[in-house]
């Protein structure tokens, strides 16, 4: 072995002494960030809540305005019913309170369904029984549109 080769060696033993304990902290700091989104809850009851929020808006059968194609987030206002939304939602199938509270142009018009589960709203400290959703809607008029908004609260027990 000449002084080459023992110059090659030592030049290898530094750079493994530098490329372990790199690819160590890569290691941990790899499996500290996934872990944290492993630990996340996925809450059923929450998705269904926002699914039933959004179908309000994005539906025919609900408040959607409708001509030869469905308007996403154009609410049509003859549409606006307790009735229509409860068709729309099946809430009679469930323990489900729901609540909407369309703001135009000055004015206010609210639709409940299950109105007994809707003065329950003691219940909506912690444990994801109920969500609020505000969203920016256009109201249809009479051919009319008005810039809004629609206010959504759902409780819903299992």
């Amino acid at each position: 072995m000449g002084s080459e080769d023992v110059f090659e060696m030592s030049k290898q033993m530094v750079l493994l002494a530098i490329v372990i304990p790199v690819i160590f902290l890569a290691l941990i700091l790899v499996v500290a960030l996934f872990s944290r989104y492993a630990d996340a809850q996925l809450s059923i009851r929450d998705l269904q809540q926002r699914f039933l929020m959004g179908r309000l808006l994005y539906s025919e059968d609900c408040f959607a305005f409708a001509d030869s194609v469905v308007h996403v987030g154009v609410i049509d206002l003859r549409k606006f019913s307790s009735e229509r939304m409860g068709k729309c939602v099946q809430a009679e199938e469930r323990l489900l309170g729901m609540k909407a509270s369309l703001q135009y142009g000055g004015q206010q018009k609210t639709a409940v369904v299950n109105e007994l589960m809707m003065n329950r709203e003691f219940l909506c400290e912690g444990e994801g029984i109920c969500s609020r959703q505000r969203f920016y809607v256009l109201v249809e008029d009479g051919g009319k549109k008005h810039r809004g908004y629609l206010d959504v609260e759902v409780i819903q027990l299992e």
